[in-house]
């Protein structure tokens, strides 16, 4: 009971047919800090629910009604929610991409988020591209961000555990003690560098669980044996790039090889700053030949994940109204393709209803499926999705589309 304001003050409603949410009181406006309507109720209203504000007809905001009843504020806040009438409403927890609440969103809320880099890191982006294994990628990432289980973060999160270094046993021990300060390398440099902080750690942690501490010299040996190994067993397998005239082939099950089933690549788009969303998808045929285009704006998207969850849904449409039973799809957003594949995920964002749709679509095909592709790999689509920016209206093309100079 201690934490039901908590708990409160971050959950929503997710409008369906807005028949079981009230118009006043239940917090189901966008906003972070003010999800209830504040435009005073008429008096003439009794208990209204927001099924009342759609269009039976049209099975969208009734804009006449809005203004008449709304504040200016209130109306704009209300005509960027999405309708799904064939769903009910129901709670989620705002905070979360897929409306879930967990211990750690609650914690978030009550101790705010914290990020303390280190001085002279300015971005993490050119760093998290490195060409080292996972693991060395992972461990760089805590000691930049802070929460490696050295001594001093132990004690900040109340173990009790000696601050004195386990290797020197003379100084406290932060990330910059264990490993030193950053260094300004070239790309080349880079991966030995990460190799060296990578081993030094295993040498740390040697020496707090095993008593034992590894000579210098072999902390370095192992550390470069170890990034010659990388080195050499990626060279191995980096696949060859695509030429620009060259559709890229993508391992499909068995039961997808037969000529008749045709290729579908597809792609949306989000811009954070005018809240814009749009698609793009272009239909192949088996041998790699255009077939078919489309491309235009999405209406009431919310985030990146919504923009390429409604552009999968737009390119099932598509492709149904043409009669089309047998297609593979191809985006290049794994978190969609993941969440395709795995329909008892529960998600209870406005984005978990378009993949429910999605789902539904599916079930329509005689033969269809949905497989990840690199953004390289994609282009086709990505360019269609960069181009509907600047249309109106959805187009379809019955021939390869002007903008796309690669000859298909």
């Amino acid at each position: 009971m201690a934490a039901h304001g908590l708990v409160c003050s971050g959950v929503r409603r997710r409008i369906g047919n807005g028949a079981n949410t009230l118009a006043w009181g239940d917090p189901w406006l966008l906003d972070t800090n003010s999800p209830v309507v504040n435009t005073i109720m008429p008096p003439h209203l009794s208990g209204p629910v927001v099924q009342g504000l759609i269009d039976p007809v049209t099975g969208s905001w009734d804009l006449p009604l809005l203004c008449d009843i709304f504040d200016q504020s209130n109306v704009d806040r209300i005509v960027g929610i999405p309708i799904s009438p064939t769903f009910e409403d129901s709670w989620y927890w705002f905070g979360d991409p897929k409306g879930c609440y967990s211990v750690k969103h609650g914690y978030r809320v009550l101790v705010g988020e914290c990020t303390v880099l280190p001085p002279g890191f300015h971005s993490w982006a050119k760093h998290r591209k490195l060409k080292v294994p996972p693991k060395w990628k992972n461990f760089l990432w805590r000691a930049i961000r802070n929460i490696l289980p050295t001594t001093t973060n132990l004690l900040n999160r109340r173990v009790d555990v000696s601050p004195a270094c386990p290797m020197c046993g003379e100084f406290n021990e932060d990330v910059l003690h264990a490993l030193s300060l950053w260094t300004s390398l070239d790309a080349t440099q880079l991966d030995l560098f990460v190799a060296v902080l990578h081993s030094i750690w295993l040498a740390r942690n040697r020496a707090v669980w095993e008593a034992a501490m590894p000579a210098p010299r072999a902390v370095w040996r192992a550390a470069a044996r170890a990034c010659t190994d990388w080195r050499s067993a990626t060279a191995l397998h980096t696949p060859a790039s695509p030429t620009p005239m060259q559709i890229p082939v993508v391992p499909l099950p068995q039961a997808s090889l037969s000529s008749s089933v045709q290729l579908c690549y597809v792609d949306g788009g989000f811009n954070a700053h005018t809240s814009e969303a749009v698609f793009g998808a272009i239909l192949l045929s088996s041998s790699g030949s255009f077939v078919a285009a489309v491309n235009g704006p999405l209406n009431h998207c919310l985030n990146p994940m919504m923009a390429e969850s409604m552009a999968f849904r737009e390119a099932l449409a598509w492709l149904r109204g043409k009669n089309i039973g047998s297609v593979c799809f191809f985006s290049d957003c794994i978190n969609l393709v993941n969440n395709i594949s795995a329909p008892m995920i529960h998600d209870r964002s406005y984005a978990g209803i378009i993949l429910a749709q999605c789902r539904r679509l599916l079930n329509l095909f005689t033969v269809c499926s949905l497989h990840y592709v690199p953004r390289s790999s994609n282009f086709f689509a990505h360019s269609l999705a960069t181009a509907a920016y600047s249309q109106a209206n959805t187009l379809f093309w019955d021939s390869v589309p002007p903008f796309i100079s690669i000859n298909i």
